[in-house]
């Protein structure tokens, strides 16, 4: 697997985000929870607004030097069974990670919710709409090297 909390500056985020985007979404309509679909996803390539999300958290850092950061956000109303729309969140943000990691990227999946803090904080970075909850950050781009996969198997857990 890709991952990375080094990256290159070069992405090409028009083909490369439409297949990560597209592919790994339709993916997983049939997975979540009644088909409730929460989700939005803000891509963020502006410089400014990569550093200012970098500094949400004591470990967004990594984020600052990648190219495009995704932020994926759910609707906090309107929702049928909105208990369930984190679980529908983490199911959608797994599968954009390993669509990743298929095309090659390397990424970083940075938790957001559920601490309001930080909440309020990507909020204020992207001017979110008061019905909007950002779920966490996904800075993403080519690995500036391969990392290992830790092994982090135990059996003791099963």
């Amino acid at each position: 697997m890709n991952l990375g909390s080094e990256f290159t500056t070069s992405l090409s985020p028009e083909r490369r985000l439409d297949d990560l985007l597209s592919v790994s979404l339709s993916d997983i309509v049939d997975l979540v929870w009644i088909n409730q679909q929460p989700w939005e996803f803000y891509v963020v390539t502006n410089r400014d607004k990569i550093k200012e999300l970098s500094k949400i958290s004591p470990y967004a850092g990594c984020a600052a030097n990648a190219p495009v950061v995704i932020v994926p956000v759910y609707r906090g109303k309107g929702l049928r069974f909105p208990e369930y729309a984190e679980i529908d969140m983490a199911i959608a943000q797994e599968n954009m990670w390993l669509e990743a990691d298929y095309l090659g990227l390397g990424g970083v999946w940075l938790g957001v919710a559920p601490v309001s803090e930080r909440i309020e904080a990507v909020a204020k970075v992207l001017n979110l709409p008061d019905d909007k909850v950002a779920y966490s950050l996904f800075p993403m781009g080519y690995p500036a090297e391969e990392g290992k996969q830790q092994d982090r198997f135990d059996e003791a857990r099963i």
